[in-house]
């Protein structure tokens, strides 16, 4: 199995979904659907590595689907790439037909190399921005925009407590942090034209395929126990289920023993992010095979055998190869 096909999210329902509306003529519908895998290929893997340096905390799989028509939860929208003819979000959304009163925001790309800019998208309502780049850093905004809005909805106060208008005024306070931190921008701020969204992810973006993950983890941790957040949001706080209830979000949990699914079970291990592994199939070699039954301790290298270990192991190289390759399952839990 390719360790380009095999990602974590493979194992999850903790999935939500968010649409994408493409408005090109320049695109056929085979180069629209190809935009999207790819996009979706790029985001599976963006939050899979934040997840590995995030604490406390899952983010969830986002899956973006385009639209032909008006969906709800509209996050990007593309369209031609007339820069001279200025147009609002909110007036292109009304020519179109599309609703987008009961969305945070919203960011529009026109395509445009060799420019790299994010600029005012709608003066009139916050959450909004135009990026002007070429088709592959599109891909690399939209996973940096969905990104964001994977570690918004990680965190259960923001996710649960705040109204859409609450959420909307959430946009301003990203950027106000954003400026005063002085963060630099891999999609350039047109100062003459400033958007009124930002995603943290384009302060630790370096190309358009590599992120920085633990620096925009970082970035989120200073953000969210800041004076300013704790000032505005004074009941702030984070909430996890229980292990037992975060592993009922396991794609296959039939394949998991029942034990795991009992509170008891998990009254064992300390509080801390871990990773609830299993041996999905078995690997071409039998020297790999030894390695997995000595890392499982067990006496047979078979399809079944479960093991928890800290999330810290994501990152050998040993584990991540069987990961990748699909011989080893693994999901996220937080105690």
């Amino acid at each position: 199995m390719s360790n380009e096909n095999t990602l974590l999210k493979e194992y999850s329902n903790n999935i939500i979904e968010r649409y994408i509306y493409i408005d090109d003529s320049k695109m056929k519908d085979v180069d629209k659907d190809a935009f999207v895998t790819n996009l979706n290929r790029e985001l599976a893997i963006a939050i899979q590595e934040t997840n590995a340096y995030v604490k406390g905390r899952t983010l969830p799989y986002i899956v973006v689907r385009r639209i032909i028509k008006d969906q709800a939860r509209i996050r990007v929208i593309i369209s031609e790439d007339n820069i001279e003819d200025y147009t609002p979000i909110s007036e292109f959304a009304k020519i179109k037909d599309l609703d987008i009163e009961n969305v945070s925001h919203i960011v529009s790309f026109k395509r445009l190399d060799p420019q790299n800019i994010i600029r005012v998208g709608d003066e009139l309502r916050p959450g909004m921005a135009e990026v002007w780049t070429n088709t592959v850093n599109q891909i690399a905004a939209a996973v940096d925009i969905f990104l964001d809005i994977a570690m918004f909805n990680s965190i259960s106060y923001f996710r649960d407590e705040l109204s859409i208008e609450e959420k909307q005024s959430f946009n301003l306070i990203k950027l106000n942090h954003f400026n005063e931190s002085k963060l630099n921008s891999y999609f350039i701020i047109d100062e003459n034209a400033p958007p009124s969204y930002i995603s943290f992810a384009f302060a630790y973006r370096t190309t358009p395929h590599r992120l920085d993950y633990s620096g925009y983890v970082a970035r989120w941790e200073e953000f969210i126990n800041s004076k300013l957040i704790k000032n505005i949001f004074p009941k702030f706080k984070i909430k996890n289920d229980q292990p037992e209830v975060q592993i009922e979000k396991h794609k296959n949990p039939n394949q998991l023993p029942k034990v795991c699914f009992k509170r008891e079970f998990w009254e064992k291990y300390s509080e801390g992010d871990y990773l609830l592994l299993r041996i999905n199939s078995l690997p071409n070699t039998n020297d790999r095979a030894n390695r997995i039954k000595h890392y499982f301790g067990i006496t047979e290298c078979q399809v079944g055998p479960i093991k928890i270990v800290p999330m810290g192991d994501y990152f050998r190289p040993d584990i991540r190869t069987e990961i990748n390759e699909g011989n080893i399952s693994a999901f996220k839990v937080v105690i």
